[in-house]
């Protein structure tokens, strides 16, 4: 059976209601206690902002859950606001829960205002029926952008009344960056449009070091009203996909390149700063 807390307080959250609480082991010797919960149950907290949430989570991971898993969490604040959170992990090599498989953790953040708050958090989606949370004090980094190494030509591009620099490539002139991890890179991608463009238009973003496909993304997008190039009047840009990765520790080389049919493709990248 697992433990139950009817009321718990860790350095100002205030955990409410019976949620079970387990132990996972990361190494043979580091034990972290995670909060148990499971569909169609709530894991309530009360937090005093003004303040920063990191919200660690976990899936218990099944044989036939394949080499990838996404799950989708409901996140309320005071029953006024609700966010939807969706995050992808894979099998963990390192944790397990009393010898049972769990995914790799993924983190968001929230941020609390002033006053006492209460949350509530719900396994919406996902391939098993439990995940696991844990919470942590911890504001996140700010984004630092990253200038590539090599690419085809740069663009700008007025947002919100301000110029941003926008690094192209297409299928056989990837842009190429050098990033340091462990890290978290941020992707921001625009297809270059014609402006009698209409309608979706879909994209595929692909991301490699050396030979090796660390990550592929297709993103659904159509023509940006907003968001124009300041010196480029043959094109229009689209509405912005955003695609992140997490960075390994040590110095890496990345290839970012689009499908062939999306022709050339402006990104920006940013990293988490220190």
């Amino acid at each position: 059976m697992w433990p139950f807390i009817t009321w718990f307080m860790i350095n100002g959250i205030i955990v409410l209601g019976e949620t079970p609480v387990a132990k996972i082991t990361v190494t043979q010797t580091k034990e972290i206690n995670y909060y148990l919960l499971t569909k169609g149950d709530t894991l309530k907290i009360k937090v005093k902002g003004p303040t920063w949430l990191r919200v660690y989570t976990r899936i218990i991971w099944h044989p036939d859950m394949g080499e990838t898993a996404t799950y989708k969490i409901i996140v309320e604040e005071d029953d006024l606001t609700t966010k939807v959170i969706r995050k992808t992990t894979e099998r963990s090599n390192n944790s397990h829960l009393n010898g049972k498989p769990i995914s790799k953790w993924r983190s968001f953040y929230v941020y609390v205002p002033p006053d006492t708050h209460t949350y509530r958090f719900y396994l919406w989606e996902a391939p098993s029926d439990t995940m696991l949370v844990r919470f942590r004090f911890q504001a996140p980094r700010p984004w630092t952008m990253l200038t590539p190494i090599s690419y085809i030509r740069q663009l700008e591009a007025i947002e919100r009344e301000r110029i941003v620099t926008y690094y192209t490539g297409d299928a056989d002139t990837p842009v190429v960056i050098k990033v340091d991890g462990p890290n978290k890179l941020k992707v921001v991608s625009r297809l270059l449009l014609d402006y009698t463009a209409i309608g979706r238009k879909v994209y595929t973003i692909t991301i490699y070091e050396g030979e090796k496909l660390l990550k592929r993304i297709t993103h659904v997008t159509c023509r940006s009203e907003t968001v124009t190039f300041k010196d480029e009047p043959r094109f229009v840009p689209s509405v912005a996909g955003v695609t992140y990765l997490d960075i390994a520790r040590g110095t890496h080389i990345l290839k970012i390149l689009p499908n062939p049919d999306a022709g050339e493709v402006g990104f920006i990248f940013y990293v988490r700063g220190d």
